[in-house]
């Protein structure tokens, strides 16, 4: 229970876990951030909102994946993920809200995020890490990835940040594309073709990757990039 909104949630810490189990969110809860503590089972938030004044991340690397079923409403720009510190494994059921941006930044080829909800939160970040998204849409649309008009990959250096669509159906947007710093970005398509229709902006000297991730004929697997910019 939090008395302001910048208190902190900790379920459990590196040394001190809880055990695996549901924990039912009643009501509307302020929080600022919420940490998962390493020794922790696999925790699950159901029920409620949580308006969200700080980060969600983990304390320690681990591979327990933390499942937030309970709507979050961000109160201006907010993270997910420990700052390429952890590899986070927390997973979004419910929906997000709040016009700032969301980022997420995680550890590269370890961190994984997913995004399952239909949300209406504004531009998304993808720092470090991956992150993994149900459903897309054109700007303005609520969808996994938001209803803001631009994604952003990297922080302007090495970063590796991924984006993965899981959709099974046909997916489109035309978000625009913001390529910093010197990495590789990669959008995957896992299991039907995605169409990427807006600006593909790139700042310093980065790559990007479209790929798919397996097997189903033609109509599988197939990203189609149709924006300008490089």
């Amino acid at each position: 229970v939090t008395t302001t909104t910048t208190n902190s949630l900790n379920f459990g810490t590196t040394a001190d876990g809880l055990g695996a189990g549901t924990i039912t969110v009643s009501g509307v809860v302020d929080s600022g951030s919420m940490t998962f503590g390493s020794a922790s089972g696999a925790i699950v938030l159901s029920g409620g909102t949580i308006n969200l004044n700080g980060t969600v991340a983990i304390s320690a690397n681990s591979t327990t994946n933390h499942t937030i079923n309970s709507a979050i409403a961000l109160n201006g720009n907010r993270q997910f993920g420990s700052s390429g510190a952890y590899s986070d494994q927390l997973t979004f059921n419910g929906n997000i809200s709040g016009g700032g941006t969301l980022t997420v930044d995680t550890v590269n080829g370890a961190g994984i995020i997913t995004l399952n909800g239909t949300n209406s939160f504004g531009n998304l970040t993808i720092g470090r890490g991956q992150l993994n998204v149900k459903t897309v849409s054109d700007s303005g649309v609520n969808s996994s990835i938001g209803a803001g008009s631009t994604i952003t990959f990297g922080f302007g250096g090495g970063q590796t940040p991924l984006l993965w669509y899981q959709g099974t159906n046909a997916g489109s947007m035309n978000r625009t594309f913001a390529l910093n710093g010197s990495g590789s970005h990669r959008v995957v398509s896992q299991n039907a073709p995605l169409t990427l229709t807006g600006s593909i902006l790139p700042a310093g000297s980065p790559t990007l990757y479209l790929s798919g991730n397996a097997g189903g004929g033609t109509n599988y697997n197939e990203i189609t990039a149709a924006g300008g910019g490089i």
